[in-house]
C-alpha cells in the first residue's frame, strides 16, 4: 500500500481550513457557510476533519440537458473561435476543458459523478438531494427544506442573490443580474433527435429512476 501525504500535514490543513471558516463567519457575521466548490474531495475533507457540523445539498440536473448544454456550448465555442485574437483564445482554452468531448462524453462524467455523490455521501445523516427542476419550478419550497434542515428561516430576498453583498469570483452569470428569477431551461427537450433521446436515456437509465425522471420525452404546449 502506497501512502500518499502526511498525516500531521492533513491535520494541519484541516485547521487551518476550520481557521479559515471560522474567519470568514466572523467578518460576515454569518453563522453557516455555504462552500459551493462543487468539490467531492473538499467535501470528503470537511466530513473527514470532524471540525465541521456539515449538511449536504446535491443538487442535480437531467443529464441528458446536461451532455446538450454542454454540445451546445461547445459548438458555440467553435463558432466563435475563429474570431478571437490569441488572449482571447488562450482563456477559451482554459474553461473548455469540460466541454471538449462529445456529447457522449458528457453523458459518462454525469453518470460517473453522481455515482460517486451517491455511494460516498447519500447515507450521511444530514444528506439532502435536489432536482435542479424541481428547485426551478418551486424555489421557496426547495429552499425551504434546506432552511429547515438548517434551524435557519427562509426569507424572500434569499431568491435574489444581488441583494445582499457577496465576494464571489466564480458562477453563473445570472448572479449580477437584477432580475434573477430562476427559470428551468428545456431546449434540451427538443434538442435530441428521436434516436439520440433514447440512447441517452437507455445509457442513463439507473440514475435517471434513481433520481425520479420520466424516460420518455415531455414537450409541454408551452415549450413545443
Amino acid at each position: 500500500m502506497k501512502i500518499i501525504g502526511d498525516i500531521n500535514e492533513r491535520q494541519s490543513f484541516d485547521e487551518k481550513n476550520a481557521a479559515l471558516v471560522r474567519a470568514i463567519l466572523k467578518v460576515s457575521g454569518k453563522e453557516v457557510l455555504c462552500d459551493s466548490s462543487k468539490n467531492i474531495g473538499r467535501l470528503a475533507g470537511y466530513i473527514r476533519s470532524g471540525l465541521f457540523n456539515v449538511t449536504i445539498v446535491n443538487l442535480v440536473r437531467d443529464g441528458r440537458a446536461v451532455a446538450h448544454s454542454n454540445a451546445s456550448k461547445r459548438k458555440r465555442m467553435k463558432e466563435r473561435h475563429k474570431e478571437m485574437n490569441l488572449y482571447e483564445r488562450w482563456i477559451v482554452a482554459i474553461k473548455k476543458k469540460n466541454l471538449q468531448h462529445s456529447a457522449l462524453y458528457s453523458l459518462y462524467q454525469w453518470q460517473r459523478l453522481n455515482m460517486k455523490c451517491l455511494k460516498i455521501f447519500s447515507k450521511h445523516p444530514y444528506y439532502h438531494l435536489i432536482r435542479y427542476e424541481d428547485l426551478a419550478d418551486e424555489p421557496v419550497a426547495q429552499i425551504r427544506r434546506i432552511t429547515d434542515a438548517l434551524g435557519l428561516k427562509f426569507e424572500k430576498k434569499q431568491l435574489n442573490f444581488c441583494e445582499e453583498k457577496h465576494h464571489n469570483l466564480g458562477g453563473n452569470r445570472m448572479r449580477m443580474k437584477d432580475e434573477q428569477k430562476i427559470v428551468r431551461d428545456v431546449r434540451y427537450l427538443k434538442g435530441y433527435s428521436f434516436i439520440g433521446w433514447w440512447v441517452a436515456t437507455l445509457y442513463l437509465y439507473p440514475l435517471l429512476r434513481r433520481f425520479g425522471y420520466p424516460l420518455a420525452r415531455q414537450v409541454t404546449k408551452e415549450q413545443g
